[in-house]
């Protein structure tokens, strides 16, 4: 996935346990499922590890610069 705006990809999706973040600069992100509540925050310097996360569907969610980006992302 790509936000054409500022080059953020995330990968892989279905992700097992870290999920990996290309981006320019450090991003602030949340993670959500999906009745909204957070279960993981924080900064990312390339990847995150999600291998705490119960199989499902989540948000993740990016801060860069001001400008948010979501992106459905399924643990498995």
């Amino acid at each position: 996935v790509e936000n054409k705006s500022e080059a953020i990809k995330i990968y892989p999706n279905p992700v097992d346990d870290i999920l990996y973040v290309e981006s320019e600069t450090e991003l602030k992100y949340w993670i959500t499922d999906i009745s909204g509540r957070t279960i993981q925050q924080g900064i990312t310097n390339g990847t995150i590890n999600l291998t705490d996360l119960n199989n499902g569907l989540y948000i993740a969610t990016f801060e860069n610069n001001g400008q948010l980006f979501s992106e459905k992302i399924i643990v498995h």
